[in-house]
Protein backbone atom coordinates (compact mmCIF):
# COMPACT_ATOMS: atom_id res chain seq x y z
CA UNK A 1 0.00 0.00 0.00
CA UNK A 2 1.30 3.20 -1.07
CA UNK A 3 2.07 6.11 1.86
CA UNK A 4 0.30 8.54 0.61
CA UNK A 5 2.74 10.80 2.74
CA UNK A 6 5.70 10.58 -0.31
CA UNK A 7 3.62 11.37 -2.83
CA UNK A 8 5.23 13.84 -4.82
CA UNK A 9 2.17 16.10 -7.41
CA UNK A 10 2.17 19.23 -9.08
CA UNK A 11 -1.09 21.44 -9.31
CA UNK A 12 -1.58 24.62 -11.86
CA UNK A 13 -4.14 27.06 -13.09
CA UNK A 14 -4.11 27.05 -16.84
CA UNK A 15 -5.53 30.56 -18.08
CA UNK A 16 -7.01 31.21 -21.69
CA UNK A 17 -5.12 34.41 -22.73
CA UNK A 18 -5.78 34.38 -26.64
CA UNK A 19 -8.36 37.26 -26.76
CA UNK A 20 -5.80 39.16 -24.56
CA UNK A 21 -2.75 38.40 -26.71
CA UNK A 22 -5.37 39.99 -30.29
CA UNK A 23 -5.94 42.62 -28.01
CA UNK A 24 -2.48 43.41 -27.48
CA UNK A 25 -2.02 42.67 -30.81
CA UNK A 26 -4.44 44.50 -32.04
CA UNK A 27 -3.06 47.60 -29.81
CA UNK A 28 0.05 47.31 -31.48
CA UNK A 29 -1.07 47.08 -35.15
CA UNK A 30 -3.33 50.15 -34.03
CA UNK A 31 -0.12 52.29 -32.88
CA UNK A 32 1.69 51.81 -35.31
CA UNK A 33 -0.85 52.52 -38.03
CA UNK A 34 -1.03 55.78 -36.10
CA UNK A 35 2.28 56.64 -36.49
CA UNK A 36 2.43 56.04 -39.71
CA UNK A 37 -0.35 58.48 -40.70
CA UNK A 38 1.45 61.09 -38.38
CA UNK A 39 4.50 60.76 -40.51
CA UNK A 40 3.00 60.39 -43.67
CA UNK A 41 0.19 63.48 -42.99
CA UNK A 42 0.96 66.25 -45.24
CA UNK A 43 -0.14 68.84 -41.72
CA UNK A 44 1.71 69.29 -38.87
CA UNK A 45 0.40 67.06 -36.21
CA UNK A 46 0.98 67.75 -32.38
CA UNK A 47 0.03 66.36 -29.43
CA UNK A 48 -0.64 67.94 -26.10
CA UNK A 49 -1.69 67.17 -22.50
CA UNK A 50 -4.76 69.29 -21.16
CA UNK A 51 -2.71 72.57 -20.55
CA UNK A 52 -1.53 72.62 -24.28
CA UNK A 53 2.11 71.34 -23.78
CA UNK A 54 3.60 69.09 -26.24
CA UNK A 55 4.21 66.08 -25.44
CA UNK A 56 4.37 64.35 -29.50
CA UNK A 57 5.10 65.92 -32.43
CA UNK A 58 5.63 64.84 -36.52
CA UNK A 59 8.36 65.85 -38.55
CA UNK A 60 6.46 68.26 -40.91
CA UNK A 61 5.60 69.90 -37.55
CA UNK A 62 9.05 70.42 -36.49
CA UNK A 63 9.64 71.57 -40.38
CA UNK A 64 6.61 73.87 -40.47
CA UNK A 65 8.16 75.85 -37.11
CA UNK A 66 11.21 75.45 -38.50
CA UNK A 67 12.96 73.57 -35.40
CA UNK A 68 15.34 70.47 -36.28
CA UNK A 69 15.01 68.34 -33.53
CA UNK A 70 11.87 67.12 -31.33
CA UNK A 71 13.42 67.93 -28.43
CA UNK A 72 13.41 71.56 -28.73
CA UNK A 73 9.51 71.53 -28.58
CA UNK A 74 8.96 69.03 -26.31
CA UNK A 75 7.39 70.65 -23.27
CA UNK A 76 6.67 73.57 -24.86
CA UNK A 77 3.07 75.47 -24.72
CA UNK A 78 1.22 75.24 -28.24
CA UNK A 79 -0.49 78.30 -27.41
CA UNK A 80 2.73 80.20 -27.57
CA UNK A 81 2.86 79.94 -31.37
CA UNK A 82 -0.14 81.55 -31.72
CA UNK A 83 0.34 85.21 -31.66
CA UNK A 84 -0.92 87.52 -28.60
CA UNK A 85 -3.57 88.33 -30.80
CA UNK A 86 -5.36 85.11 -31.28
CA UNK A 87 -4.20 83.63 -28.21
CA UNK A 88 -7.24 84.60 -25.79
CA UNK A 89 -9.72 82.72 -28.94
CA UNK A 90 -7.29 79.70 -28.87
CA UNK A 91 -7.32 79.34 -25.58
CA UNK A 92 -11.25 79.39 -25.27
CA UNK A 93 -11.25 77.04 -28.29
CA UNK A 94 -9.10 74.67 -26.22
CA UNK A 95 -12.38 75.08 -23.42
CA UNK A 96 -14.76 74.19 -26.77
CA UNK A 97 -12.65 70.95 -27.93
CA UNK A 98 -13.40 69.62 -24.06
CA UNK A 99 -16.78 69.95 -24.02
CA UNK A 100 -17.69 69.15 -27.81
CA UNK A 101 -14.79 66.42 -28.56
CA UNK A 102 -13.03 68.10 -31.43
CA UNK A 103 -13.28 71.77 -33.63
CA UNK A 104 -12.37 72.06 -37.16
CA UNK A 105 -10.92 74.52 -39.64
CA UNK A 106 -9.89 77.74 -37.01
CA UNK A 107 -8.04 79.57 -38.45
CA UNK A 108 -4.91 81.94 -36.69
CA UNK A 109 -1.84 84.10 -37.27
CA UNK A 110 1.04 81.37 -35.72
CA UNK A 111 4.32 81.89 -34.81
CA UNK A 112 7.96 80.21 -36.44
CA UNK A 113 10.87 79.83 -34.43
CA UNK A 114 12.39 82.43 -36.13
CA UNK A 115 9.71 85.15 -35.20
CA UNK A 116 8.31 84.99 -39.21
CA UNK A 117 4.21 84.50 -39.33
CA UNK A 118 2.35 82.48 -41.17
CA UNK A 119 -1.69 81.79 -41.40
CA UNK A 120 -2.50 78.66 -40.45
CA UNK A 121 -5.71 76.35 -40.44
CA UNK A 122 -5.67 74.12 -37.03
CA UNK A 123 -8.21 71.19 -36.23
CA UNK A 124 -7.90 69.40 -32.99
CA UNK A 125 -9.59 66.27 -31.46
CA UNK A 126 -9.86 65.46 -27.84
CA UNK A 127 -7.88 62.38 -26.12
CA UNK A 128 -9.45 60.37 -23.74
CA UNK A 129 -7.47 57.81 -21.34
CA UNK A 130 -8.92 54.11 -20.67
CA UNK A 131 -11.52 55.32 -18.07
CA UNK A 132 -12.71 57.94 -20.67
CA UNK A 133 -11.33 60.89 -19.21
CA UNK A 134 -9.67 63.76 -21.14
CA UNK A 135 -5.65 63.73 -20.83
CA UNK A 136 -5.03 65.80 -23.81
CA UNK A 137 -5.56 67.19 -27.45
CA UNK A 138 -4.11 66.32 -30.70
CA UNK A 139 -4.25 68.59 -33.26
CA UNK A 140 -3.24 69.02 -36.96
CA UNK A 141 -1.90 71.98 -38.64
CA UNK A 142 -1.44 73.56 -42.48
CA UNK A 143 -0.21 76.81 -43.61
CA UNK A 144 -2.94 78.04 -45.60
CA UNK A 145 -0.98 81.80 -46.51
CA UNK A 146 -0.65 81.30 -49.75
CA UNK A 147 -4.49 80.33 -50.11
CA UNK A 148 -5.35 83.17 -48.33
CA UNK A 149 -3.63 85.29 -50.83
CA UNK A 150 -5.30 84.15 -53.39
CA UNK A 151 -8.39 84.67 -52.24
CA UNK A 152 -7.68 87.83 -51.30
CA UNK A 153 -6.50 88.28 -54.74
CA UNK A 154 -9.97 86.98 -56.55
CA UNK A 155 -11.59 88.95 -54.12
CA UNK A 156 -10.08 92.09 -54.75
CA UNK A 157 -10.61 91.19 -58.91
CA UNK A 158 -14.44 90.50 -58.29
CA UNK A 159 -14.46 93.48 -56.02
CA UNK A 160 -13.05 95.98 -58.91
CA UNK A 161 -14.49 94.46 -61.80
CA UNK A 162 -18.01 94.25 -60.36
CA UNK A 163 -17.51 97.82 -59.73
CA UNK A 164 -16.30 98.68 -62.79
CA UNK A 165 -19.23 97.03 -65.12
CA UNK A 166 -21.82 98.30 -62.16
CA UNK A 167 -21.49 102.00 -63.46
CA UNK A 168 -22.03 101.48 -66.84
CA UNK A 169 -24.77 99.04 -66.31
CA UNK A 170 -26.46 101.41 -63.79
CA UNK A 171 -26.31 104.04 -66.65
CA UNK A 172 -27.82 101.98 -69.53
CA UNK A 173 -30.74 100.81 -66.97
CA UNK A 174 -31.32 104.77 -66.09
CA UNK A 175 -32.02 105.60 -69.82
CA UNK A 176 -34.08 102.31 -70.30
CA UNK A 177 -36.20 103.45 -67.55
CA UNK A 178 -36.56 106.77 -68.92
CA UNK A 179 -37.85 104.96 -71.84
CA UNK A 180 -39.89 102.85 -70.01
CA UNK A 181 -41.30 105.36 -67.98
CA UNK A 182 -42.65 107.78 -71.43
CA UNK A 183 -43.76 104.79 -72.98
CA UNK A 184 -45.94 104.33 -69.99
CA UNK A 185 -47.34 108.00 -70.15
CA UNK A 186 -48.08 108.01 -74.14
CA UNK A 187 -44.68 110.46 -74.89
CA UNK A 188 -43.34 107.87 -76.57
CA UNK A 189 -44.62 105.14 -79.35
CA UNK A 190 -42.50 101.91 -80.18
CA UNK A 191 -43.26 99.71 -82.99
CA UNK A 192 -44.29 96.31 -80.81
CA UNK A 193 -41.01 94.26 -82.07
CA UNK A 194 -38.89 97.37 -80.11
CA UNK A 195 -41.30 97.21 -77.41
CA UNK A 196 -41.00 93.15 -77.39
CA UNK A 197 -36.46 93.97 -77.40
CA UNK A 198 -37.03 96.86 -74.55
CA UNK A 199 -38.54 94.84 -72.31
CA UNK A 200 -35.69 91.96 -73.03
CA UNK A 201 -33.39 94.65 -72.30
CA UNK A 202 -34.92 95.55 -68.63
CA UNK A 203 -35.20 91.80 -67.73
CA UNK A 204 -31.44 91.20 -68.49
CA UNK A 205 -29.93 94.27 -67.26
CA UNK A 206 -31.86 93.98 -64.24
CA UNK A 207 -30.51 90.39 -64.01
CA UNK A 208 -27.23 91.78 -64.35
CA UNK A 209 -27.60 94.08 -61.78
CA UNK A 210 -28.27 91.36 -59.35
CA UNK A 211 -25.37 89.08 -60.39
CA UNK A 212 -23.30 91.91 -59.50
CA UNK A 213 -25.13 92.65 -56.19
CA UNK A 214 -24.66 89.22 -55.03
CA UNK A 215 -21.01 88.98 -56.27
CA UNK A 216 -20.51 91.82 -53.92
CA UNK A 217 -22.39 90.78 -50.90
CA UNK A 218 -20.54 87.35 -51.35
CA UNK A 219 -17.18 88.59 -52.00
CA UNK A 220 -17.41 90.99 -48.68
CA UNK A 221 -18.93 87.67 -46.95
CA UNK A 222 -16.03 85.52 -47.79
CA UNK A 223 -13.06 88.55 -46.76
CA UNK A 224 -15.16 88.53 -43.61
CA UNK A 225 -16.14 92.27 -44.50
CA UNK A 226 -19.80 92.38 -43.23
CA UNK A 227 -20.01 93.75 -40.19
CA UNK A 228 -22.63 92.86 -37.93
CA UNK A 229 -25.08 95.18 -35.74
CA UNK A 230 -26.78 92.77 -33.14
CA UNK A 231 -29.64 94.81 -31.44
CA UNK A 232 -33.21 94.18 -30.17
CA UNK A 233 -36.08 94.64 -32.65
CA UNK A 234 -39.35 93.56 -33.86
CA UNK A 235 -39.57 90.50 -36.38
CA UNK A 236 -42.77 91.67 -37.12
CA UNK A 237 -41.39 94.85 -38.63
CA UNK A 238 -39.17 93.32 -40.23
CA UNK A 239 -41.29 90.62 -42.13
CA UNK A 240 -43.86 93.34 -43.02
CA UNK A 241 -41.24 95.55 -44.40
CA UNK A 242 -39.78 92.66 -46.68
CA UNK A 243 -42.94 91.97 -48.09
CA UNK A 244 -43.66 95.59 -48.78
CA UNK A 245 -40.68 95.62 -50.86
CA UNK A 246 -40.83 92.49 -52.36
CA UNK A 247 -44.15 92.57 -53.36
CA UNK A 248 -43.98 94.40 -57.07
CA UNK A 249 -42.62 91.24 -57.95
CA UNK A 250 -45.40 88.97 -56.71
CA UNK A 251 -47.51 91.22 -58.30
CA UNK A 252 -46.08 90.98 -61.66
CA UNK A 253 -46.85 87.09 -61.03
CA UNK A 254 -49.95 87.74 -59.81
CA UNK A 255 -48.91 85.51 -56.49
CA UNK A 256 -50.62 85.95 -53.13
CA UNK A 257 -48.41 86.93 -50.30
CA UNK A 258 -49.97 85.98 -46.72
CA UNK A 259 -48.35 86.72 -43.42
CA UNK A 260 -49.52 84.76 -40.31
CA UNK A 261 -48.10 86.51 -36.92
CA UNK A 262 -49.07 85.39 -33.77
CA UNK A 263 -50.03 88.47 -31.17
CA UNK A 264 -47.31 89.30 -28.97
CA UNK A 265 -43.84 88.17 -30.16
CA UNK A 266 -41.40 88.94 -28.22
CA UNK A 267 -38.59 91.05 -29.47
CA UNK A 268 -35.09 89.48 -31.02
CA UNK A 269 -31.49 90.21 -31.25
CA UNK A 270 -30.92 90.92 -34.74
CA UNK A 271 -28.84 93.25 -37.74
CA UNK A 272 -31.77 94.73 -39.11
CA UNK A 273 -30.31 95.23 -42.95
CA UNK A 274 -29.43 91.54 -42.59
CA UNK A 275 -32.38 90.05 -41.36
CA UNK A 276 -34.23 91.71 -44.26
CA UNK A 277 -32.16 90.37 -46.91
CA UNK A 278 -32.44 87.24 -45.11
CA UNK A 279 -36.41 87.45 -45.45
CA UNK A 280 -36.29 89.00 -49.02
CA UNK A 281 -33.97 86.39 -50.24
CA UNK A 282 -36.71 83.99 -49.12
CA UNK A 283 -39.52 85.61 -51.06
CA UNK A 284 -37.54 86.34 -54.06
CA UNK A 285 -36.85 82.77 -54.40
CA UNK A 286 -40.45 82.01 -53.46
CA UNK A 287 -41.36 84.19 -56.10
CA UNK A 288 -38.99 83.09 -59.00
CA UNK A 289 -39.93 79.41 -58.55
CA UNK A 290 -43.71 79.78 -58.24
CA UNK A 291 -45.80 79.68 -61.70
CA UNK A 292 -48.12 82.76 -62.14
CA UNK A 293 -50.72 82.50 -59.75
CA UNK A 294 -49.66 80.60 -57.13
CA UNK A 295 -49.19 81.42 -53.60
CA UNK A 296 -46.76 82.39 -50.54
CA UNK A 297 -47.53 81.68 -46.85
CA UNK A 298 -44.83 83.34 -44.44
CA UNK A 299 -45.30 82.00 -40.90
CA UNK A 300 -43.58 83.77 -37.74
CA UNK A 301 -44.07 82.06 -34.56
CA UNK A 302 -42.38 81.43 -31.08
CA UNK A 303 -40.61 77.90 -30.00
CA UNK A 304 -39.15 77.80 -27.06
CA UNK A 305 -36.09 80.28 -26.85
CA UNK A 306 -36.39 80.86 -30.36
CA UNK A 307 -38.06 82.46 -33.35
CA UNK A 308 -39.67 80.04 -36.37
CA UNK A 309 -39.98 81.34 -39.49
CA UNK A 310 -41.45 79.09 -42.44
CA UNK A 311 -41.86 80.82 -46.03
CA UNK A 312 -43.62 78.19 -48.47
CA UNK A 313 -44.89 78.02 -51.73
CA UNK A 314 -46.44 76.23 -54.30
CA UNK A 315 -43.92 76.54 -56.96
CA UNK A 316 -42.16 73.80 -59.19
CA UNK A 317 -40.26 72.24 -56.02
CA UNK A 318 -36.83 71.10 -55.45
CA UNK A 319 -35.47 67.51 -56.58
CA UNK A 320 -34.19 65.10 -54.00
CA UNK A 321 -30.39 65.21 -55.02
CA UNK A 322 -30.16 69.32 -54.84
CA UNK A 323 -32.14 69.46 -51.58
CA UNK A 324 -28.61 69.73 -50.07
CA UNK A 325 -26.96 71.59 -52.47
CA UNK A 326 -29.05 74.45 -52.52
CA UNK A 327 -26.90 76.85 -50.23
CA UNK A 328 -24.23 76.26 -51.95
CA UNK A 329 -22.53 78.93 -53.57
CA UNK A 330 -22.99 78.73 -57.56
CA UNK A 331 -25.12 76.25 -57.49
CA UNK A 332 -28.25 76.32 -59.90
CA UNK A 333 -31.54 73.78 -59.76
CA UNK A 334 -32.35 72.28 -62.43
CA UNK A 335 -35.67 73.08 -63.87
CA UNK A 336 -36.01 71.58 -67.18
CA UNK A 337 -39.28 69.33 -67.20
CA UNK A 338 -41.75 72.01 -64.95
CA UNK A 339 -43.59 74.77 -66.05
CA UNK A 340 -40.90 77.34 -65.91
CA UNK A 341 -38.93 75.67 -67.83
CA UNK A 342 -39.22 77.92 -70.73
CA UNK A 343 -39.35 81.12 -68.71
CA UNK A 344 -36.81 83.79 -67.94
CA UNK A 345 -35.31 83.44 -64.55
CA UNK A 346 -32.87 85.69 -62.49
CA UNK A 347 -30.26 83.42 -61.10
CA UNK A 348 -27.29 83.95 -59.94
CA UNK A 349 -26.74 80.61 -57.78
CA UNK A 350 -25.95 83.00 -54.92
CA UNK A 351 -28.80 83.98 -52.94
CA UNK A 352 -29.58 81.29 -51.02
CA UNK A 353 -25.76 80.73 -50.06
CA UNK A 354 -25.74 84.30 -49.54
CA UNK A 355 -28.79 84.18 -46.75
CA UNK A 356 -27.45 80.99 -45.19
CA UNK A 357 -24.03 83.10 -43.95
CA UNK A 358 -26.44 85.85 -42.85
CA UNK A 359 -28.62 83.53 -40.67
CA UNK A 360 -25.42 82.07 -39.47
CA UNK A 361 -24.35 85.01 -38.12
CA UNK A 362 -27.47 85.45 -36.15
CA UNK A 363 -26.49 82.22 -34.42
CA UNK A 364 -29.75 80.19 -36.63
CA UNK A 365 -30.11 77.52 -38.87
CA UNK A 366 -31.95 76.95 -42.30
CA UNK A 367 -32.76 74.60 -43.92
CA UNK A 368 -35.25 73.26 -46.75
CA UNK A 369 -38.47 70.70 -47.48
CA UNK A 370 -39.78 69.80 -50.98
CA UNK A 371 -41.41 67.75 -53.33
CA UNK A 372 -41.53 68.31 -57.21
CA UNK A 373 -44.33 69.66 -58.55
CA UNK A 374 -45.73 70.34 -54.56
CA UNK A 375 -43.26 73.41 -54.29
CA UNK A 376 -40.91 73.98 -51.14
CA UNK A 377 -40.90 75.43 -47.33
CA UNK A 378 -37.67 76.93 -46.41
CA UNK A 379 -37.64 76.95 -42.78
CA UNK A 380 -35.36 79.12 -40.85
CA UNK A 381 -34.72 78.84 -36.65
CA UNK A 382 -33.49 82.15 -35.13
CA UNK A 383 -32.39 82.33 -30.97
CA UNK A 384 -34.49 84.88 -29.61
CA UNK A 385 -31.16 86.36 -27.47
CA UNK A 386 -28.47 85.64 -30.31
CA UNK A 387 -24.99 86.73 -28.65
Amino acid sequence: MDDESNRVGLRGIVIDVTERKRAEDALRESEELYRTLVKTSPDAVTATDLEGRITEVSQRTLELYGFEHTDELLGKNSIDFITPEHRERAILNLQKTVSEGIVRNLEYNMLKNDGSRFIGELSASLIKDQHGNPKGFIATTRDITERKKLEEMRSNFINVAAHEIRTPVSAIKAHVDLLNIKRERGLLELPDEAHKTLGIITRNMTGLITLINNLLDFTRLEAGKVGVKMELSSIEFQASQAIKEILPLATKKDHQIDLHLPTGLPPMMMDEDLMKAILKNLLSNAIKYTPEGGSINVVIQEEGDCIHITVKDTGVGIPKEDLDKIFRPFHVVDISGSVLERSYIERTGLGLAITKEYVKMHDGSIWVESRIGEGSTFHVLFPIKAR
